[in-house]
């Protein structure tokens, strides 16, 4: 019986884990663990957005139709980010570069008419 308790105890302290996401930000505000990327949109297509961390895979942000504008946020990490966009309808392009990032940065990301997509950074 003892046994089964501890099981059900560690697989209760997972589950609180998974939902924290792994977050080790002791005494942080809320937000600031969180970076906001506001995407303008001025093509007529829709487009894919996506976050890459420096040496890491895409982590897919959402659409965003053409001529519209959306709101994302992701965990904030140390490092540099690019955002990538991909054309619903074909082509593929990303950002200028690479950003370095502060906590509780904000991002614009503005998609548009038939340049790369231009990606400016905000501090609090």
């Amino acid at each position: 019986m003892a046994n089964s308790t501890r099981v059900l105890a560690a697989i209760g302290m997972a589950g609180m884990l998974a939902c924290a996401g792994g977050q080790s930000d002791q005494g942080a505000a809320p937000d600031a663990s969180r970076i906001t990327v506001f995407v303008r949109n001025q093509s007529s297509s829709p487009v894919d957005v996506s976050v890459m961390y420096e040496r890491s895979s895409p982590q897919r942000l959402g659409t965003v139709s053409g001529g519209t504008e959306a709101t994302f946020s992701f965990f904030y990490r140390v490092g540099t980010v690019r955002m990538v966009v991909a054309y619903v309808v074909g082509r593929t392009s990303t950002s200028n570069g690479f950003v370095g990032l502060e906590r509780g940065d904000t991002l614009q990301l503005v998609v548009p008419l038939q340049r790369n997509p231009e990606l400016t950074r905000h501090s609090p």
